[in-house]
C-alpha cells in the first residue's frame, strides 16, 4: 500500500448475513463490514490512494433478513436500506434480482422518455420520474447510489406517463466519474447472458450489447482506468468478449474487473495490463485488488497488481485495520447491526421451529446418507410437509427437485425461521402429472442427470439451459471437488490440529491469494437432480410425479422422450401442495418427526394409506423409546393414553391392559435394563413379576407420599431399575389407578424403587421429580425421590434458577413467546366482547348466554323450550375484565352442537334434569353410574378433579 496504488474491494453475492464462522470464517454482519470499510477509506486518505468500493450484483435471495418479509412485502425492500448506506462506488445488477419482477421495480425508479430540444433530431434522453408518489421515491434502491448502479444490457418494462409500455434500464447503462485523486473512471455494469428473468425484464446478450451505440460512445473517450463490474464469471465467459471491445479501440489502457456469479474465488488476466478478480458467494469473501497505475502511466510495461480474498469476519478486519474488538466498530457500523437486530426482530426471524440434532451438509457429507441436507430434504421434509393437508397423500408419487433448490446446509442447533430461510430461500411450487405409470417415472430422475451414453448431448444441452437460468451449482462444485483433489485424501484429520476448514484458492494469477491459510473443505459430488425413494408398487400403477416448478420444462421435456403415448406440455402440470419451497424445512422440523422418536403413543394409532394405497393402522408417534442420556444412562419410555373412548373415526386406542400384552413389550422394552415413565400399575405388576426385598408406598392426599408398610419382593431379573412416572412429559394417565386422568396434583410409589406423579392441569403446574438412581446400583435399597409441585408463573421460575426478570429470558424462549403473540394477532384473540358479569359461570352460562345466542336466527325461538348441558362443557373461569376472543375458547373450546327434541311435554321435559343429576330408582342409579361411566372414558374429568 503505497505511492499512487489504487485499490478496490469487492463483495460479490451479499446476500446471505448467517454466522457461520466455524465452517467458513464469514462470521461478520454487514456492520462489521460498513466499519472495516469506514476504517480502510481513512487508511487510504493517510496513504493518498484511492480505495473504491464495488459490488458485482445478487442483492435478494439469502437469509430471512431479505427474505423474511411479511405478506404483501417485497423481497429485500428492507435489507437493501441498510445496504444503500455504505458508501459503495459501483454496483452492478444480479440473476436475483430478475427472478421476481416485483423485485426489479422495488429497485428501480420508473423512467419515461424525454425528448428535448437538440441539434441532432434523434436526440432521444431518459429522465428520471417516480410514477409512485415523491413520498414513496426513498424506498427505492436505485437512485441512492446517484448513477453508479449498472445494469448495462438489463432493462425493465414501465408504463410512461402516457400509460404506453416502455424498456428502460433498471440503472445506468454506464457512468464516468473521477476519484478523489483524479483518476478518470469510465465503467460499465454487464450481467452474463442470463435467460431465467422473469416478464417484463429483458437480458440482452453481451455480444449483442457491445455493438450498441451507447456502448462505442461510452468507451470512445480514454479514462485513466477502466473499472468493469458485473455478475459475470471471470473465467468461461464474456468478459473476454467486453475486454477485447475496450482494447481494440484502446489497447494500454489499464482495465480492472470485478465479475461473479459462479460462487468461487478466482482471477484472470487478459494481458499484462488488465486483472479480473471474482470474489466468492454469500458475503464470505472480500476480494481485494491492488494496482499500481502511475507506474504505469507513459509506458506499455506491464502493471503490477496483487489481490487477496479476505475472510469475511471481524478478527480479518481488525488485522487489517489495527484495530482491536474495543476499538473496531464505528458508530456508523455498529448502527447497521443494530437496525439488522431490530429487522430480524420485526420479521420474527428467531422464531424456533425446533432442533437439528447435527449438521445436514450440502457438499461435506455424501449424497445420499444420513448428514446430507439433500437427503433430510428430499427423503423426509418434503414428503412430510407436502402431506399435510394433501387430499392426494395417499396416493403414490415420486418426487424429483434440482439440488440447487438448497443453498446453505442446516447447522446442528436451533433451527430458526432464518436458518429455513437461509438454507432454502425460494417461494417456489410444487407442481405434479398424475397417473404416470411407475415404470415411466422411475426413468425420469436418471434421464435429468443425463444416464446412459446417448444421452450425453442431452444432458449438454440441458446443462447448458440450467446454467443460462441461474443454476451455478456445477461450476461451483467442480471447483469444491478440485479444493479437495489437490489437498488429497486425509489431508482434513492431518491438518485439523493446525488450521481450520475453509477455501484454499489456486487460481490464474500470480502469488498468492488467500489471506488466512485453511484446510481444504471436504466436498462429496452430489447430482443436479435429487428424488425420493421409488414407492412400493408395481410397474404399471399410475402414480403422482411431483416436481419443483423451477424445472417444469426440463420434466416435461424428459417425459416426453420416455413415452410417446401423450405429448405433455407445461399445462398438464397442477399445483400438488399449497406449501412453498422455502417453508418445507420449518414445517419438518414443527412436525412429529422433530422430536427424533420421542413422541410416544404406545396405545395409540391412527389409519392412513401406504404406498400400495391400502388402508393401514400405525402409531401415531413412537410405541417406546430407547436412549441415552448426557450423564450415560439408559433409558426406556413408554407414552400411554388412559382407556379414551371419545377418539375420532380413524383413530384407535388399545386398552391399557391389551398393550401390556403385546409382544413389543416384551421383546423391546423389557429387554432394557432401565426403564423409566412406566403408565399405570398393571403395567408395574408385569415389570416387578415376582416378590424380591423391598417397600411397598401408598399415598392418601396429593400433598406428599409416605412409608406405610414393608412386604417382600424378588424379581427372576434382578435390579431392574427404578420406574419413572411423570406426568409433566405428556403422559396423560393418572398413576395409581389403571386409566385415569384426573387434572389433580398427586403422587404414588408402587414400591421403594418407583414414583408416579401427575401434575395437575391446563399447565398451571409444573412437575418436579428427582431421583437418586446411583444409590439404586447392585443392591435392592429403595431409591431416594424428592419431587415438587411449581407454581407456573416467572417468579417460581426465577427463583428456581437464580435470575432476574432482566435475565432470566432466553433468546430461544422469547422466540416462542414472540411467536405465540404474533399467532394470537393473527386468529385476532384480542377481540372484545361485552363485560361479563360476576357470580357463577354456570348460570351465567345456561340462564343468560345459552337462551341468548340460540335465539338468534331461529325460527323456532317462540316455542317454550328446556335447556340442559353438562357443566363440564365449561372449562375454565371467566374473569372480571376484557372478555375476548382467548377468553372465550379459554372457558368453552368445544365446538358441541346443540339438538333438539320436539314435541315433549313440559311435564316430562321438567323431570329430565333432576333425573340426569340424582336418580331416584335403583334403575336408574344403575344408568347413571354407566353413564358415568361413559362419560369418563369419553374424557370427563370434573367430577374426580372436584373431589
Amino acid at each position: 500500500m503505497v505511492g499512487d496504488q489504487a485499490w478496490s474491494t469487492s463483495y460479490a453475492e451479499a446476500c446471505t448475513w448467517k454466522s457461520t464462522y466455524a465452517i467458513f470464517h464469514s462470521s461478520g454482519d454487514l456492520g462489521d463490514f460498513a466499519s472495516f470499510v469506514t476504517h480502510m477509506k481513512q487508511i487510504a486518505i493517510e496513504k493518498n490512494v484511492d480505495l473504491p468500493l464495488v459490488d458485482s450484483g445478487d442483492i435478494h435471495d439469502g437469509t430471512g433478513l431479505s427474505d423474511g418479509y411479511p405478506p404483501g412485502g417485497v423481497d429485500a425492500h428492507e435489507s437493501n436500506k441498510f445496504l444503500e448506506r455504505l458508501p459503495y462506488d459501483l454496483m452492478a445488477i444480479g440473476n436475483h434480482e430478475l427472478y421476481v419482477y416485483a423485485d426489479t421495480y422495488d429497485m428501480y425508479v420508473p423512467t419515461i422518455l424525454l425528448v428535448v430540444a437538440s441539434s441532432s433530431p434523434t436526440d432521444v434522453r431518459y429522465f428520471s420520474r417516480p410514477i409512485v408518489s415523491w413520498s414513496n421515491r426513498y424506498t427505492n434502491f436505485v437512485p441512492q447510489l446517484h448513477g453508479r448502479y449498472l445494469s448495462s444490457n438489463v432493462n425493465i418494462t414501465v408504463f410512461s406517463s402516457d400509460g404506453e409500455a416502455v424498456s428502460v434500464p433498471v440503472g445506468n447503462r454506464s457512468v464516468k466519474f473521477t476519484t478523489a485523486k483524479g483518476r478518470r473512471v469510465t465503467s460499465v455494469g454487464v450481467l452474463y447472458d442470463f435467460t431465467g428473468n422473469s416478464v417484463n425484464t429483458t437480458v440482452q446478450f453481451v455480444a449483442d450489447m457491445v455493438k450498441e451505440s451507447w456502448f462505442v460512445e461510452a468507451i470512445e473517450e480514454e479514462p485513466d482506468v477502466f473499472v468493469l463490474v458485473g455478475h459475470m464469471p471471470v473465467s468461461y465467459d464474456n468478459w473476454p468478449v467486453v475486454f477485447d471491445a475496450i482494447r481494440a479501440v484502446h489497447p494500454l489502457t489499464p482495465i480492472l474487473i470485478f465479475g461473479g456469479h459462479t460462487h468461487i474465488r478466482d482471477c484472470q488476466q487478459y494481458d499484462g495490463r488488465s486483472m479480473a478478480l471474482e470474489s466468492g458467494r454469500y458475503m464470505e469473501t472480500i476480494g481485494w485488488m491492488s494496482a499500481n497505475l502511475s507506474a504505469a502511466q507513459g509506458n506499455s510495461n506491464n502493471i503490477s497488481f496483487t489481490r487477496r480474498y479476505l475472510d469475511q469476519n471481524r478478527v480479518t478486519y481488525q488485522y487489517h485495520t489495527l484495530t482491536s474488538n474495543a476499538t473496531f466498530d464505528t458508530s456508523y457500523g455498529h448502527s447497521i447491526t443494530v437496525g439488522l437486530e431490530d429487522l430480524a426482530e420485526q420479521f420474527n426471524l428467531s422464531y424456533l421451529y425446533g432442533y437439528a440434532p447435527q449438521d445436514y451438509t450440502l457438499s461435506r457429507n455424501p449424497y445420499p446418507s444420513n448428514g446430507s441436507v439433500l437427503s433430510l430434504f428430499v427423503d423426509d421434509a418434503a414428503p412430510t410437509a407436502l402431506a399435510i393437508n394433501n387430499s392426494r397423500a395417499g396416493i403414490p408419487n415420486i418426487l424429483i427437485t434440482n439440488s440447487g433448490e438448497l443453498r446453505f446446509d442446516v447447522l446442528k442447533g436451533e433451527f430458526t425461521k432464518n436458518d429455513q430461510l437461509t438454507a432454502l430461500p425460494f417461494t417456489d411450487s410444487f407442481l405434479y402429472i398424475p397417473n404416470i405409470t411407475l415404470s415411466i417415472a422411475t426413468q425420469v430422475l436418471p434421464a435429468l442427470n443425463g444416464a446412459g451414453t446417448s444421452n450425453k448431448k442431452k444432458r449438454a444441452a440441458l446443462e447448458r439451459e440450467m446454467w443460462r437460468r441461474g443454476y451455478v451449482d456445477g461450476r461451483y462444485n467442480t471447483w469444491l471437488a478440485e479444493m479437495a483433489r489437490r489437498a488429497g485424501p486425509g489431508s482434513t484429520a492431518e491438518m485439523a490440529g493446525s488450521l481450520t476448514l475453509g477455501y484454499v484458492t489456486t487460481d490464474s494469477c500470480p502469488g498468492a491469494g488467500d489471506d488466512t491459510l485453511h484446510t481444504a473443505v471436504p466436498y462429496y459430488s452430489s447430482p443436479d437432480y435429487i428424488g425420493s425413494a421409488i414407492p412400493n408398487v408395481t410397474d404399471d400403477t399410475p402414480v403422482d410425479l411431483v416436481f419443483i416448478n423451477f424445472i417444469v420444462s426440463d420434466v416435461i421435456e424428459v417425459l416426453n422422450t420416455l413415452q410417446s403415448a401423450k405429448n405433455y406440455t407445461d399445462s398438464d402440470a397442477s399445483l400438488y401442495s399449497p406449501v412453498l419451497a422455502n417453508q418445507v424445512l420449518g414445517l419438518y422440523q414443527s412436525f412429529i418427526p422433530h422430536f427424533e422418536g420421542r413422541y410416544l403413543t404406545s396405545n395409540v394409532n391412527i389409519t392412513v394409506f401406504d404406498s400400495d394405497g391400502k388402508a393401514v393402522s400405525v402409531p401415531v408417534g413412537s410405541r417406546y423409546a430407547k436412549f441415552t442420556t448426557a450423564m450415560g444412562r439408559r433409558v426406556t419410555s413408554l407414552g400411554v393414553l388412559f382407556n379414551f373412548t371419545g377418539n375420532t373415526h380413524n383413530t384407535t386406542v388399545q386398552p391399557v391392559a391389551k398393550m401390556i400384552e403385546e409382544s413389543w413389550v416384551d421383546a423391546d422394552v423389557l429387554a432394557h435394563q432401565y426403564l423409566s415413565r412406566s403408565h399405570s400399575s398393571s403395567l408395574q405388576k408385569r415389570l416387578r413379576r415376582s416378590p424380591m426385598s423391598s417397600s411397598s408406598w401408598v399415598s392418601n392426599d396429593s400433598s406428599k407420599c409416605f412409608k406405610k408398610e414393608k412386604s417382600h419382593w424378588k424379581d427372576s431379573r434382578p435390579f431392574a431399575g427404578p420406574v419413572v412416572f411423570n406426568a409433566i412429559l405428556a403422559m396423560h394417565l393418572q398413576p395409581f389407578r389403571s386409566g385415569q386422568d384426573t387434572h389433580t396434583r398427586d403422587c404414588q410409589q408402587y414400591d421403594g424403587r418407583s414414583m408416579a406423579m401427575k401434575s395437575g392441569r391446563y399447565m398451571e403446574t409444573i412437575g418436579w421429580m428427582s431421583a437418586n438412581l446411583n444409590t439404586g446400583k447392585g443392591n435392592a435399597n429403595d431409591t431416594e425421590f424428592s419431587r415438587r409441585y411449581l407454581d407456573q408463573n416467572r417468579v417460581t421460575y426465577q427463583c428456581h434458577t437464580r435470575t432476574f426478570n432482566s435475565t432470566f429470558d432466553t433468546r430461544y424462549g422469547r422466540s416462542i413467546t414472540e411467536g405465540l403473540r404474533d399467532l394470537a394477532e393473527q386468529y385476532n384473540l384480542s377481540y372484545h366482547d361485552p363485560y361479563p358479569s360476576d357470580g357463577s359461570l354456570l348460570s351465567l352460562f345456561i340462564d343468560g348466554a345459552i337462551p341468548t345466542a340460540l335465539k338468534i336466527n331461529n325460527s323456532r325461538v317462540e316455542i317454550p323450550s328446556l335447556f340442559i348441558s353438562n357443566s363440564g362443557d365449561l372449562c375454565f373461569d371467566i374473569f372480571k375484565g376484557p372478555f375476548t376472543k382467548n377468553d372465550q375458547l379459554t372457558a368453552v373450546p368445544y365446538p358441541d352442537q346443540f339438538l333438539y327434541i320436539p314435541g315433549v311435554t313440559f311435564q316430562v321435559a321438567n323431570q329430565v334434569l333432576p333425573a340426569l343429576n340424582k336418580p331416584s330408582s335403583t334403575s336408574l342409579k344403575q344408568e347413571r353410574a354407566e353413564l358415568e361411566g361413559k362419560l369418563w372414558e369419553l374424557g370427563y374429568v370434573d367430577d374426580r378433579f372436584q373431589t
